[in-house]
């Protein structure tokens, strides 16, 4: 597994090689002070996982965490695992909805953050301890029938596939996911299913 760090403090960067390479196979290749050095480092390289904070200090210009996760998974990067002091709700979210695949307190012990890297890697979703305490459906309230749209959709369905589940048009389908998107904050349909399960309105 070959893993890249972004966290502009350098003794960061140190202890979390240092724990990322105890997990098996696991392996650094690269670490990066700015979110713009590492985007541009992946359009030429390839690595299973990146782990990145969410705010850079070096300058008011800086591209933060949550502009990065996106613009990586926009390009097809590979997963993102924000590592981060910053636990409020919106951070939370903003990185769910731009695509982040784990969020973890950088205060978590050393077997917290191995799982996280795993689960990050394999695709899965990984909420450290306190992170999801953080999470509350925060005034989202979705129709019934958006529920119905987006629980299909978490099963895998097309728009197409939606419609004809529910004896709609396509057209009202997409009607209702543009709905379901400006009422979660996001931009497609895995972020919605996403943001969706971390608000525990969908089971996992």
């Amino acid at each position: 597994m070959k893993i890249i760090i972004v966290d502009d403090h350098a003794v960061v960067r140190m202890g979390l090689r240092a724990v990322l390479e105890s997990v098996a196979g696991a392996s650094v290749v690269a670490d990066f002070a700015r979110a713009e050095d590492a985007i541009n480092w992946l359009r030429a390289h390839s690595v299973d996982l990146v782990v990145m904070d969410l705010r850079f200090r070096q300058d008011e210009n800086a591209m933060d965490g949550i502009t990065a996760v996106r613009k990586i998974r926009e390009m097809d990067g590979p997963p993102v695992l924000v590592v981060t002091t910053y636990g409020s709700e919106p951070e939370i979210l903003g990185a769910l909805a731009a695509g982040a695949a784990g969020y973890v307190l950088k205060d978590a012990d050393t077997a917290e953050l191995q799982r996280a890297v795993v689960a990050a890697a394999s695709g899965e979703q990984f909420l450290g301890t306190g992170v999801e305490a953080q999470i509350h459906q925060g005034g989202v309230e979705l129709t019934n029938r958006e529920m119905d749209v987006l629980r299909l959709v978490a099963q895998g369905k097309t728009n197409a596939g939606v419609a004809e589940a529910l004896f709609l048009s396509a057209a009202t389908v997409k009607t209702h996911l543009n709905r379901i998107f400006d009422k979660l904050g996001v931009n497609s349909r895995t972020a919605a299913v996403a943001t969706a399960r971390s608000l525990g309105l969908l089971e996992e």
